[in-house]
């Protein structure tokens, strides 16, 4: 019997794996951080004051964003390729490779470690 639905939103949850709604809370929730990084760092530019250093909570909140983000592509990574499932949403078949959303992920990752590192770096540059 195939279970009735009242709305589209339940049929998502039910149609992707536990791992894939890992994967896309552990993707939103590193966005999130790295959205409340960049106002930080946004208003911390207009801010007068000498004695406030905002560089190690952005720092912070960035290194959050990169294990968050981090761990999702590592998961995504491994079990849709212990699934067996076509991990490539194009026309063709024939391949069974990551998409280009996945490699963006892996990037933004990656940019998110560096920037904490910069972040960290130009803190301990002004606390001197």
């Amino acid at each position: 019997m195939v279970p009735r639905y009242t709305r589209f939103d339940d049929r998502w949850f039910v149609l992707f794996s536990d791992w894939f709604r890992a994967t896309q809370g552990l993707m939103t929730v590193g966005l999130c951080v790295g959205l409340v990084a960049l106002i930080i760092a946004t208003l911390a530019l207009c801010c007068q004051c000498r004695k406030c250093n905002y560089g190690s909570v952005v720092a912070g909140l960035l290194i959050t964003a990169f294990l968050s983000i981090g761990i999702a592509v590592v998961v995504f990574g491994v079990k849709a390729a212990d699934s067996g499932t076509r991990i490539d949403w194009t026309e063709s078949r024939s391949f069974n490779r990551f998409g280009w959303s996945f490699w963006l992920a892996a990037g933004s990752s990656g940019m998110a470690l560096l920037t904490s590192f910069i972040y960290c770096c130009t803190c301990r540059g002004a606390s001197d």
